[in-house]
Order: C-alpha cells, then sequence, then structure tokens
C-alpha cells in the first residue's frame, strides 16, 4: 500500500466528521458467490452481508472497500460490538480463518456506518496494481496520478517474474532513498525467519521489549504447567514451514541494538550454516578448555564454530531441521536431559555431523537481574562479550514505571511497587 502524496483530515471525515470508505464501484459480497475455491477471500464479506441485512434490511451491502486506507470512528465500533459480540468472538477465537469468519474493519464497519448515517462515500485517485495494469504507472502521470496505490501480491503476482521486475525497477525510480523508518527498521529480505518468545508467567512483562527489538513474533506462554521442556517443544513446533529458518529467545534475553541488520549480515556471509547460538560466556577453564579457546581466538572474526550448542538463550535452527530435531530430543530419557532443552538439541547435532555457530559478539544477552527458572542464581550468567555492551533496560523499564506511578492513586501505587518487587526479586 503506498500513500503517494499528503492527506488531511479530510480525506478520511467529512465536515459533519462522518468517516469516509472508498468503495469499490461493483458488487460482489452476495450469497452464491462462492463458486470458485480461490475466490474464499469473499467468505467473511458474505456473511458480513447477511448480518448487516438483519440491521438494514433496504441496504445492499455488496461492494468491498478498496484496497486503500480508511479511519473508524470507535463509537460505532463500540456499537458494533455491543450488537455482534457472539460473531466477534467467534472469529476472534478461532485458531486459523473459517467459513464463519466477518471482517470488522473492512467491510461490516463500513456498511454498517453508510446505512445508518454515519458515514458517505468518497473517490480518490487509486489503482490495484496488477500484472495486467502496471504499465500504467510508467505512463505521463505515472505513480503520482494515483493518490492510493496498492501492489497485488494475490492470484499468482507474487511469483511473475516480470511483474516484480517491473515493480522493483518502478519503485527504485520513485523512490531510491531509504526513508528514516526504513533505516531504522532493516528486514531480512534475503532469508525468512520466524521467531517464538519461550516465556514465563513471572516475565511476561518482558514480551513487548523482546517483540519491539526483534519484530513481531509468536509467543509461548507457560503459566506454570509445562514446565521447560514442555514449552520448549511447543516453541520450536511453532515453526513456520515456509521460513528458512526458526528462532526460539528466552524472555530474558537482552537484544542487540540494529538486531536485523546485524544478524543478516551472518546470515549472509555463512549460508552453509545451519544453526546459530546468538549468546556467548566462557565457561570454566578446567571444564570446557576447547570451547573457551575457540572463542578466544575469533572474537576478531566475527564468531566460530563449536560441535556442541551450550546455551539456550538465543537459537536460530534451519526449518528442515526442527521436526527431527524435537522428535530426537523428546526421546532421550537420560536424567541429566530431564528439563533442560540445549544439551537434548546438541545430542541432535552431533549425531547429524552439524556444528553450531557462536556470533562474536553475543547479539542477546541474559538480564543480570532475573533468575533462571531452573535455579535461582543469575550471577555470571552474562555474556562476555555483547555487541551493546552494558545494557540498561531495567533502568529503563523502572523509568517508565516510576513515570507512570506519579498518576496513579494510593491503591494502584501499591499494586505497581508489588509489581516492581518481584520483577526485581
Amino acid at each position: 500500500m503506498f500513500v503517494t502524496e499528503p492527506c488531511t483530515y479530510h480525506d478520511f471525515f467529512d465536515e459533519a466528521d462522518r468517516s469516509i470508505a472508498y468503495l469499490e464501484p461493483y458488487g460482489m459480497a452476495y450469497d452464491g458467490n462462492m463458486f470458485d475455491a480461490t475466490r474464499e477471500f469473499l467468505s467473511p464479506a458474505i456473511n458480513s452481508h447477511r448480518l448487516i441485512s438483519k440491521f438494514f434490511p433496504s441496504w445492499k451491502a455488496v461492494r468491498l472497500h478498496k484496497h486503500s486506507p480508511y479511519a473508524l470512528k470507535k463509537s460505532i465500533l463500540d456499537e458494533i460490538e455491543a450488537e455482534i459480540s457472539a460473531e466477534l468472538t467467534e472469529t476472534r477465537t478461532a485458531k486459523v480463518r473459517t467459513s464463519e469468519d466477518i471482517n470488522l474493519p473492512s467491510f461490516f464497519y463500513h456498511h454498517y456506518a453508510l446505512a445508518s448515517g454515519r458515514a458517505v462515500e468518497g473517490d480518490a485517485p487509486y489503482l490495484i496494481v496488477r500484472p495486467t495494469n502496471i504499465n500504467k504507472l510508467t505512463k505521463i502521470a505515472g505513480v503520482r496520478g494515483y493518490k492510493f496505490l496498492c501492489f497485488n501480491d494475490g492470484d499468482g503476482s507474487a511469483d511473475d517474474r516480470a511483474y516484480l521486475q517491473a515493480y522493483r525497477g518502478l519503485m527504485s525510480q520513485v523512490f531510491p532513498h531509504r526513508g528514516s523508518f526504513e533505516i531504522a527498521h532493516v528486514s531480512w529480505s534475503r532469508k525468512n525467519v520466524s521467531k517464538t518468545i519461550m516465556a514465563y508467567k513471572t516475565r511476561k512483562h518482558r514480551i513487548p521489549y523482546i517483540r519491539k527489538m526483534i519484530g513481531d513474533a509468536q509467543v509461548s506462554l507457560d503459566e506454570g504447567q509445562w514446565g521447560l521442556w514442555e514449552n520448549s517443544k511447543r516453541c520450536w513446533l511453532s515453526y513456520d514451514s515456509g521460513a528458512d529458518f526458526h528462532m526460539v529467545i528466552q524472555d530474558d534475553a537482552i537484544v542487540a541494538e540494529r538486531f536485523y541488520e546485524k544478524f543478516e549480515k551472518y546470515l549472509t556471509e555463512k549460508p552453509s550454516k545451519k544453526v546459530f547460538s546468538l549468546f556467548f560466556r566462557l565457561k570454566s577453564k578446567k571444564t570446557h578448555p576447547e570451547f573457551n579457546a575457540a572463542a578466544t581466538g575469533s572474537v576478531d572474526n566475527g564468531g566460530f564454530e563449536f560441535p556442541r550448542l551450550q546455551f539456550g538463550v538465543a537459537i536460530v535452527v534451519e526449518s528442515g531441521m526442527v521436526e527431527p530435531m524435537v522428535k530426537f530430543a523428546d526421546g532421550l530419557s537420560d536424567v541429566k536431559y530431564k528439563n533442560i532443552d540445549d544439551l537434548r538439541f546438541s545430542a541432535f547435532f552431533n549425531q547429524v555431523g552439524v556444528k553450531t555457530f557462536y556470533t562474536l559478539p553475543s547479539l542477546v544477552d541474559h538480564e543480570e537481574l532475573l533468575d533462571s527458572t531452573i535455579r535461582r542464581d543469575a550471577a555470571g550468567r552474562t555474556a562476555t562479550w555483547f555487541a551493546d555492551g552494558k545494557n540498561n533496560f531495567l533502568l529503563q523499564f523502572l523509568d517508565v514505571e516510576n513515570k507512570r506511578i506519579e498518576n496513579l492513586g494510593e491503591k494502584e501505587i501499591d499494586n505497581s511497587v508489588d509489581f516492581l518487587s518481584n520483577t526485581i526479586a
């Protein structure tokens, strides 16, 4: 989606503060229009069409909203929530898309608001770009001839090489320089990595921080019933089979700034590596002399390989190895593997002859003031070399909480103090 020129309030609301809906000129959402399985995206709109007809029998809710920006009024959303709470709950609680879903923001809201006189139709220069019409953007007005552009990736567009080449050429010409957001948030353009945060109930407050640092990620939250190994299995089996790698990161991890950019460098420069540990610390000289020696001799080389996975703070594994890795690890019954995941996985890697690559400096660290879920002592668990040096996450967190507490009532202050005390303890 591209907005090619500045927008104002009146691109989304009229003079009477009614929201503006940009509907397609033709109707598609009507009963019986599901003859083609590839058009299953219409199902939520058709369900919404049926619901709206119960409230407004004379209103024909058949036109989809264009693939363009829109605004929603909270007061109308609250009203809709009260009217169709059962249908909304059913849609929200479904783990996957179902034939009973409704699409509230992109269809139901607009027709409900239009039918009740609290929205108006609008129009703006718009184009949904497909392989059949992308050449329009090379004409005189080009991209600037449309206020809203949506580049379609459905119906085979994503696999059309000529279309993709034309798109990239167009973007390089119209937007030759990266914006500030793109500079600050570098994407993994070469490798697709799915991510899961392995969390425990007493540390779920750290999930937003980790998501902020690594981008959107799934969360496997142990409320106290699973234990480390069960949660670890769930994390790994939540991987995206279409991704190149899957990463599991612990909830007590500290993440380096510009994490994407730093890790993508490893994925690009080490294309043959299948397993990465993004954390390292020196171990006992008596029991791990070879491990320590391999690390100290590789600080200036960006990392080292070793035939053992030693830590589980943040591990990245090639997607094709995930299921056999978990299956093998789950079959280990020796007492030394009880409630431990990194040693289980290390045994699998040894069997298949895959070494672990440790990034140096570490791209993640351990939060010093948080105890491990399997032992109380957190001392000595921080990275020997961390990309950002000493971390100040807790200080930043406390500063935010202190500012919030200044505006709370006495009872709320007591609750916040208890929360902070539990966090530190």
